[in-house]
């Protein structure tokens, strides 16, 4: 019964990641990427002491519009893209949101947003491509060796990311792959392993001026067992959230939650010993202690028969002193004119509890516009102050968020 525990933690030092590439900040370094521009972004993969390139050429994944009445490409000029890349799924994977906002309206059933891609593998070009039943339908995969069950793979993943899913995901002979974004039914090529590509595509709904429509992909390169043991899940200063592969048969879950690999005897969290959750597929886990690792492990049972293999995974929770902070102006994305972010004087109390959600900024008693979004569930600012101080050209001298 193959079960995949969905959040880890891997202590894998890399080497620096290729020229012009990003990785993460804590020295996992397993997964970088690129941005090619235009809406490009590449990814590479620190997979056997190696980077594995995941495009021919590292061309990256391509954007492109398609007119829903001819397949051809059709980009209006009411629409701008912009792309948001960052790193997840316990430093595996690169997660690519793409935001579509609309100028002018845009009537529905017209156009089709897609991704595209001439795949490779590290040096092989004709690495095939297809579905694995692991984790099918919510990715392609790309196998070095053909075995979509273990080995090095590429997995570009869709379900799961809390954006609308797709309309169609496709592979096949890369020469192909922009004419498949418009299909009306679900379908993938050929599994010929000679020169593959893919394309994913969502229809854009109807938009008046100002609407914006986002999608996302997450891609890994790296061992078929650590990346399916991988997947979306919140991890904040004083909690996460662990998910898990749904086992046949399975009627419930028994999750623990230790500080210590071995989940000896008074190492486990208060309230995770042999916590039976249900017959679900993912927990969230609160009450932690922030910039700690904890381990925790998930084992099906079953009606009448012995308790099956636990799958053990370990994350470390953020550093609750400082909030991961995301600016909005007007409801949209700031991107230019950035506002600068400083802890000093005027802003939050000192230890007080920056909880989840999104603040609205006033200055002299009138809202600017500006809306703080803080990602990082139950940060503390301790020992710190919060004030947002705005550049110079933004018609507001100064302003303290709360």
């Amino acid at each position: 019964m193959l079960m995949g525990l969905c959040v880890t933690g891997m202590n894998v030092l890399a080497a620096a990641p290729p020229y012009g590439y990003t990785t993460d900040s804590n020295g996992t370094e397993l997964i970088a990427f690129r941005d090619n521009g235009g809406g490009t972004y590449d990814v590479q993969g620190y997979v056997n002491n190696s980077w594995y390139r995941s495009t021919y050429g590292n061309a990256g994944y391509r954007t492109i519009i398609v007119n829903e009445s001819d397949g051809y490409d059709d980009w209006p000029s009411a629409l701008s893209l912009s792309v948001t890349p960052s790193i997840v799924f316990s430093d595996q994977f690169v997660l690519l949101e793409y935001t579509l906002t609309a100028s002018d309206d845009i009537p529905a059933d017209t156009h089709r947003f897609g991704v595209h891609a001439d795949t490779q593998l590290g040096s092989d070009d004709g690495v095939p491509l297809g579905f694995d039943d692991y984790i099918n339908p919510s990715a392609i995969i790309m196998s070095a060796d053909g075995n979509f069950a273990e080995g090095i793979q590429m997995q570009l993943r869709f379900a799961g990311l809390g954006n609308p899913y797709p309309d169609i995901a496709w592979y096949g002979y890369y020469g192909e792959r922009t004419s498949h974004l418009r299909d009306t039914t679900w379908l993938s090529g050929p599994d010929n392993g000679t020169d593959s590509g893919l394309a994913v595509g969502w229809k854009i709904p109807a938009m008046t001026a100002g609407e914006s429509f986002t999608v996302a992909l997450a891609i890994g390169i790296g061992d078929a067992e650590e990346l399916n043991r991988a997947a979306a899940n919140t991890i904040g200063a004083t909690g996460f959230t662990a998910g898990w592969q749904a086992v046949d048969g399975a009627d419930y879950y028994i999750l623990d939650v230790s500080t210590a690999s071995d989940f000896g005897e008074g190492t486990f969290v208060n309230g995770y010993e042999g916590f039976n959750v249900g017959n679900v597929t993912e927990y969230k886990i609160s009450g932690l202690e922030p910039n700690t690792t904890y381990y925790f492990r998930v084992m099906p049972h079953f009606p009448d028969e012995e308790p099956g293999t636990p799958i053990s995974g370990s994350v470390k929770t953020k550093d609750g002193r400082v909030p991961e902070i995301i600016i909005y102006k007007d409801g949209e994305l700031w991107t230019s004119g950035i506002p600068q972010i400083t802890f000093g004087e005027n802003g939050f109390a000192n230890g007080t509890i920056i909880e989840y959600g999104t603040y609205d900024i006033y200055a002299d008693g009138a809202d600017t516009g500006v809306d703080i979004v803080v990602n990082s569930e139950g940060a503390t600012a301790s020992l710190y102050y919060y004030t947002l101080s705005l550049t110079a050209g933004t018609g507001i001298s100064s302003v303290s968020g709360g």
